[in-house]
């Protein structure tokens, strides 16, 4: 975790969004080196949105819905599987 803002930060917190938009429930039990709690990981996260970490508007879309997702314990009910269509919408 790095103050320092590098260009692969946007895509490192993405990334970091969607897993834990997918398997936050997860990955969260066996994140105990890295992170301690999910409300420790809403934190992280929203130090990286404050800091404007992240641009795109989509992946922005991607780091709020992981905030939410944090901050409500990371239920199992509440992993999605179409963060791909989030970040990418559909051109119709």
């Amino acid at each position: 975790d790095t103050d320092d803002w590098q260009p692969t930060s946007e895509v490192r917190v993405v990334g970091a969004c969607i897993q834990l938009l997918t398997s936050g429930s997860i990955i969260i039990q066996s994140s105990k080196p890295y992170v301690q709690s999910a409300n420790e990981a809403a934190a992280k996260l929203k130090a990286r949105k404050s800091k404007g970490v992240v641009k795109d508007s989509n992946a922005l879309r991607v780091l709020e819905l992981a905030i939410s997702h944090a901050e409500t314990g990371f239920k199992r009910e509440n992993d999605l599987d179409n963060v791909w269509e989030l970040l990418f919408p559909s051109q119709r």
